[in-house]
């Protein structure tokens, strides 16, 4: 492009831009089974109680698939690269993107390979859970199975059949890897910091109290601004 140089524009170029990270999908440790309310109160086995609450945990939360690991690994990246500015968002140096983009490649890839490890293993912590929670439970059923199951069930009905109808509910309240899998995401979206930003005392405020290393949060200069130049017609075929 032509440039005119009479014509000059003030131009910045921000030390630092904001950022937005996340990590989505990494929740299955918080994902809680519905147990039926008529069922409650009838584990006896220590770890049958610590799972089966009002709602009961699909898996446990030390479990190597709660996925503990990729959200320190998460946490540390942000500790490492990431600066919050209180109101306005989070930040990174510029100086800083490089590697932080590096990390979070790394962290795409480990994501990548929990989340295959954890498809395969998963459902075997449901059925595992599953059974022992069926197993705390079903003697008090067994003796005293719950009013609504009187629609399924006989005056004699047999244990096979309490039974069935007990395993029936559990399975449905735990379902299977299908009904709970997320596919976790890892996303990292730059945005710049736009001129009326840097032109707010308060927002330079906070940023030069968050960034104390910076002795100025932006470069200003002046440049050439292009000419105005008319469309040239697309040359015929």
């Amino acid at each position: 492009m032509k440039f005119d140089v009479a014509r000059k524009v003030r131009v910045f170029n921000a030390r630092f831009e904001f950022v937005e990270f996340e990590l989505r999908g990494l929740s299955l440790a918080r994902k809680r089974v519905p147990i039926p309310s008529d069922l409650m109160g009838l584990a006896k086995d220590p770890l049958a109680q610590k799972l089966l609450r009002s709602s009961s945990q699909l898996i446990d939360e030390e479990s190597e698939l709660s996925g503990e690991r990729v959200t320190k690994l998460k946490q540390f990246i942000v500790k490492e690269y990431l600066i919050n500015l209180p109101g306005y968002g989070t930040v990174i140096l510029s100086s800083k993107k490089e590697k932080f983009q590096v990390a979070v490649n790394t962290l795409e890839r480990y994501v990548h390979r929990f989340q295959s490890r954890l498809k395969k293993k998963l459902q075997q912590a449901i059925d595992r859970n599953r059974e022992i929670v069926t197993a705390a439970v079903l003697p008090n059923v067994l003796r005293n199975p719950p009013t609504r199951w009187n629609r399924f069930l006989g005056e004699n009905s047999s244990r096979q059949e309490v039974e069935n109808i007990l395993r029936s509910e559990m399975a449905y309240a735990f379902g299977n890897t299908d009904n709970v899998f997320q596919d976790m995401k890892v996303k990292a979206i730059f945005k710049g910091v736009t001129y009326e930003l840097l032109s707010n005392p308060e927002f330079m405020r906070i940023a030069s109290r968050a960034i104390p290393v910076l002795e100025t949060l932006h470069d200003e200069f002046e440049a050439a601004k292009a000419e105005n130049q008319p469309e040239r017609e697309a040359p015929q075929s």
